[in-house]
């Protein structure tokens, strides 16, 4: 769909409608500043146990994601935008529950951005509508965190930032 590509090697039925598939890697394309996208890559090597709306039919577009638990390592990965080098992301937790608009782990947590470094654990991502979902709304402002509601790290453990030469301020501009 236009939220997103699921890609896989194996697929074994637990019921009508919940599957686990595995190795999987899904492609999220993202709105860029300009008229470019990028994707953000998720890949889990164990796999997922995904429960959907209704039975998938393979053929075509997945039915919308009820709810789902990503096994083992996860790597969450958007490089950089072209014109700059220092706005990609990279996410790598473990044990993340998928529940129609939430995604979280209680797992210890590494994201880094740029330069930038936290990690903590207990990681909440609400987006604004359901994975795969069918419906789809225009939106006039792209942000580099379109589709995301809310993201919280209940429990902090390190914060480093990343700052260009001259910290907080360039060196000819320090404040007296």
């Amino acid at each position: 769909t236009e939220q997103g590509t699921l890609l896989y090697q194996h697929r074994e039925e637990i019921t009508d409608t919940k599957w686990k598939i595995y190795p999987l890697t899904i492609l999220v394309p993202q709105s860029s500043s300009g008229s470019t996208k990028r994707a953000i890559l998720i890949s889990n090597p164990e796999g997922a146990e995904i429960q959907f709306q209704r039975r998938p039919e393979w053929t075509s577009e997945p039915p919308p994601v009820e709810s789902g638990l990503l096994l083992g390592k996860i790597l969450l990965y958007a490089p950089p935008d072209n014109d700059s080098s220092d706005n990609g992301l990279q996410i790598e937790t473990s044990g993340v529950r998928i529940d129609r608009r939430r995604i979280w782990t209680d797992k210890s947590i590494k994201m880094q951005m740029g330069d930038s470094l936290i990690e903590g654990h207990h990681l909440t991502i609400l987006l604004e509508k359901k994975l795969l979902t069918e419906e789809t709304q225009p939106k006039t402002n792209h942000t580099p965190f379109d589709g995301l509601e809310n993201l919280e790290l209940i429990y902090v453990d390190r914060v480093s930032v990343g700052l260009k030469n001259g910290g907080l301020w360039p060196s000819d501009r320090i404040p007296d």
